[in-house]
């Protein structure tokens, strides 16, 4: 848009230096064409010196849009990154769940109990919290089964409660409850 303005004030300046000397001076010839040569020759300068301004301006125009780009990939990258990340720590908990209803069925209360609080712990780090549900309802289960859990450890005990403690359920004080009432042995079983 800028080069035809350019243009339009180009032929405008032309025809107006055109239309002074014819005034000015009476038409010779050599004086005449010398005076529309030396306007003609000013105005294909400014031209020139226009385009050479222009290419500067595509030039950091397309700077800018590279930095853009960039900007834009690794924002990209970052979020792609980050879903991954949380994708791996959610299907991480799905198989630690899988292998506690695996040892929940075959009546290991204790090892049940500690693969769930492992997926409960990965799960709490995930921004899913969908599989927080079914998880706690198979902790319980485990209390309402009546499925014996052997004494388990202090230190256990309290990184379930801190587990628990970071949970978003609904039934956090019933998870707590029960975890506060199993059997602690007095050595570390691990």
């Amino acid at each position: 848009m800028r080069n035809c303005w350019v243009s339009i004030l180009a032929l405008v300046m032309s025809v107006i230096a055109l239309m002074l000397s014819y005034r000015v001076a009476p038409i010779d010839f050599k004086d005449y064409w010398g005076f529309v040569l030396g306007v003609q020759s000013l105005l294909v300068t400014i031209l020139i010196g226009w385009q050479i301004l222009n290419v500067f301006e595509v030039k950091r125009q397309i700077e800018d849009f590279n930095e853009t780009i960039s900007k834009l990939k690794k924002e990209n990258e970052n979020i792609i990154h980050d879903k991954i990340s949380d994708y791996d720590l959610t299907v991480s908990a799905l198989f630690q769940q899988l292998e506690g209803i695996r040892q929940f069925n075959s009546g290991h209360g204790k090892d049940a109990l500690a693969f769930f609080m492992k997926s409960l712990k990965l799960l709490n780090a995930a921004s899913d919290k969908t599989p927080i549900d079914g998880l706690v309802s198979y902790i319980l289960g485990i209390k309402s089964e009546k499925l014996y859990v052997s004494p388990i450890s202090k230190e256990d005990v309290d990184l379930y409660l801190q587990i628990i403690s970071n949970c978003t359920s609904e039934k956090k004080p019933e998870l707590l409850k029960y975890v506060m009432s199993l059997p602690v042995s007095e050595k570390n079983d691990n």
